[in-house]
């Protein structure tokens, strides 16, 4: 019996996942590592945020994906794998033209905030969440600068700067450009 992905939200809309159409190209890029914790994120925390669309066209109307591409390219290997995917939520995003869209696909996929270590263990520490639970979850920062250990061991008091991100400096072997 397949399993039926559910669906945790809700939008302005609804959509079948082939009519959803990719149109960011090889903007952005999803590993088989990167697709599977968001596999894992789906599964279990269930589908939680709509797909953001962009309507274009004359008398065919095309749902072109302005956020979302990599959960429907999971969500279409996981159909692969047997999994039933059901009508999907969708948000709709005005644009005049296809450069505006395009645009938007780079807005919608900026990070302005930062993922705060001591914000991420007080979190934790709430008792709210366990770090075994938000694993799957892929926060570049996170992934690249600390140590999940270290958080699981319940740091008392810490400061970014004692855990050396604040003075982190990376150079590139070729060039010598520092950042």
């Amino acid at each position: 019996m397949a399993k039926t992905i559910e669906i945790k939200c809700e939008g302005a809309g609804k959509a079948s996942l082939d009519d959803l159409i990719i149109i960011q190209g090889k903007f952005k890029t999803l590993s088989k590592t990167s697709a599977e914790k968001l596999k894992a994120s789906i599964l279990q925390e269930g589908f939680a945020d709509p797909i953001r669309i962009w309507i274009s066209g004359g008398k065919t109307k095309k749902m072109n994906i302005i956020d979302g591409a990599q959960r429907i390219t999971v969500l279409k290997q996981m159909r692969e794998g047997g999994y039933l995917i059901p009508a999907l939520p969708v948000d709709y995003i005005k644009a005049q033209t296809k450069k505006e869209a395009i645009r938007k696909i780079v807005a919608l996929s900026s990070q302005f905030g930062d993922i705060s270590i001591v914000g991420l263990d007080e979190l934790i520490k709430s008792g709210q969440v366990q770090i075994a639970e938000i694993q799957p979850i892929s926060w570049f920062m996170v992934a690249r600068e600390y140590d999940l250990d270290l958080l699981q061991a319940e740091i008392n008091t810490v400061s970014e700067k004692e855990l050396g991100i604040l003075e982190t400096t990376n150079k590139c072997p070729k060039c010598g450009y520092e950042w």
